[in-house]
């Protein structure tokens, strides 16, 4: 069989790490995946992007719990609505670019390395049928959680708000109206708490939002209000 390798270098992005503050840490990452062949056309939202929006969006208590977060988004199987090819192997560097939280260059807060393969992420990965779709549940810590909503042709994520989890999304196709607007790939929102949102599927397929929600899911604090 056919395989692909797509290298990432030096990618920058800004993670907060640890729980103290809100403050950023510029990372750099390097990623090298092995995949199997690749699907017709490109991506339709590339992995660079991706792996910016899960580290610049969420919070992690460490560098190991933010290595792994990008691991099991690059190595799970495609959600549904994904035109991408599946992952086998992952070799993921991550670095601080600067100095260190704290000052010392420790595994968690200068440099790690990760080697994984396919089956690690997929063991992990858990999936719950909705009356809209499906929840792909990637990650979740203390600290935040990775999710993908696949909504079901012609289906509507209801209109709903939070009141303690800070959640931003990013649409993966082009076939999701979010607030009555087309919400095109690669698209990111960010939730004030009590902003209400909903989307829906006015393609024939399925698509998928990546969601990132600090601190995990709360099924509670999911209000479903009037549209």
């Amino acid at each position: 069989m056919a395989c692909s390798v797509v290298e990432i270098r030096e990618l920058r992005v800004s993670c907060v790490l640890g729980r103290e503050g809100d403050a950023a840490t510029p990372l750099s990452i390097d990623v090298t995946m092995t995949a199997d062949a690749p699907t017709e056309g490109a991506d339709v939202v590339p992995t660079a992007a991706q792996i910016a929006f899960v580290l610049e969006e969420g919070r992690f208590a460490d560098l190991a719990t933010a290595a792994d977060a990008v691991a099991m988004l690059l190595l799970a199987e495609p959600a549904r609505g994904e035109r991408r090819s599946s992952a086998a192997h992952l070799r993921l560097g991550l670095s601080t670019t600067g100095a260190s939280p704290g000052g010392a260059a420790t595994r968690e807060g200068f440099a790690l390395q990760e080697e994984h393969d396919a089956s690690w992420a997929r063991a992990r990965v858990t999936h719950e049928v909705k009356t809209w779709g499906e929840v792909d549940t990637l990650h979740e810590s203390r600290d935040a959680g990775i999710y993908r909503l696949n909504v079901a042709p012609g289906a509507c994520l209801p209109r709903h708000v939070h009141r303690v989890m800070r959640e931003a999304e990013m649409t993966l196709g082009d076939g999701l109206r979010c607030q009555g607007r087309l919400a095109g790939a690669g698209a990111i929102r960010r939730w004030a708490h009590g902003e209400a949102h909903d989307y829906v599927n006015v393609s024939d397929g399925w698509q998928t939002i990546l969601c990132i929600d600090a601190p995990p899911f709360q099924p509670e604090d999911e209000i479903v209000v009037p549209a």
